[in-house]
């Protein structure tokens, strides 16, 4: 992972699938444009009628990702975790026995209502010797993103935001 990158320790679960290097990617996003739920979230602060869509949106949202599970575990067969994140690699725990320079496309549960989901193809760049934090029998390795769309990318930096204020705040109310 670069150093130039802000990487942050974390716990969410994965899925993934081994690809050829030249694969393309199975999952395309449905987070939609980011920017119109903006300008809709500005504007519901005055008219009910937009918050009451908004509403909607948000429920139909989770009633779609309840209803792409099935279809997710399908055909992404493997499961991991994510320990470690940052805009340009992460770090992955697996029982799946995973082989440097073998190539995944993960798909990465970055939590939230509804959930957000980001598809990343990455290069397996090493595995780590250390003690796994959820299964006894998994591995650890690091993974380096090869294609992440510009709004998965925008998804993982704001994510790592997120989860770094958490931790900012946390530390200052243990001082």
């Amino acid at each position: 992972m670069s150093e130039s990158s802000l990487c942050i320790p974390t716990l969410f679960k994965c899925r993934f699938r081994k690809v050829e290097k030249a694969a393309l990617p199975r999952w395309c996003g449905t987070s939609g444009d980011f920017s119109f739920k903006q300008d809709a979230m500005n504007l519901a602060r005055q008219d009910s009628t937009m918050r009451f869509l908004l509403e909607m949106d948000r429920k139909l949202d989770t009633i779609l990702s309840l209803l792409q599970t099935a279809s997710i575990e399908e055909d992404f067969p493997h499961k991991g975790y994510v320990l470690q994140l940052s805009s340009t690699g992460l770090m992955l725990e697996s029982s799946e026995a995973l082989k440097k320079n073998e190539h995944l496309e993960l798909l990465l549960m970055l939590g939230g209502y509804p959930m957000r989901m980001v598809s990343v193809m990455g290069e397996l760049t090493g595995e780590k010797n250390s003690t796994s934090l959820v299964d006894a029998n998994s591995k650890t390795y690091s993974v380096s993103y090869e294609c992440l769309s510009e709004e998965d990318k925008d998804s993982i930096i704001a994510f790592l935001f997120q989860e770094n204020r958490k931790r900012i705040r946390k530390q200052k109310e243990g001082e």
